[in-house]
């Protein structure tokens, strides 16, 4: 008999489907849009954009993996940015996600410009633990 087959979960798709569900509601001054990533033709004059990127991370076989969360938001001004991170890191840190075992270890916000596009950026970072799934 051979053991049943376990993958790494995914982190980065779970995350990106609450903030795009439920963040609307909370940030109601602020029109945005949410990907895996920044869209290629994204300008300082389009909507701001939250991208949720997977960093990586270590593996604790076979009952969870310890996922690198990087979330980054691109808009005109570091106000609107750092309003947008904040109330995604507070949304990740405080609500039960579907497919997340747990968030640790966030970091503060840090502000930045992306040399591609000229965005302003608001970046945050967590540890996310994700459980293993049978296959």
């Amino acid at each position: 008999m051979t053991a049943p087959l376990r993958v790494p979960g995914e982190m980065a798709q779970p995350i990106k489907d609450y903030l795009a569900a439920n963040l609307p509601g909370l940030l109601t001054s602020d029109q945005f849009t949410v990907s895996l990533g920044v869209p290629a033709n994204w300008t300082e004059q389009s909507k701001p954009h939250i991208g949720v990127f997977d960093d990586n991370g270590p593996l604790a076989w076979p009952i969870v993996a310890k996922h690198r969360l990087r979330l980054v938001v691109w808009a005109g001004d570091r106000t609107v940015a750092r309003r947008i991170a904040g109330r995604c890191a507070g949304v990740i840190l405080t609500h039960r996600i579907p497919g997340i075992a747990n968030v640790i270890d966030p970091s503060t916000l840090s502000d930045g410009r992306d040399p591609h596009n000229g965005g302003t950026t608001a970046e945050w970072y967590a540890t996310v633990r994700v459980r293993t799934v049978a296959v």
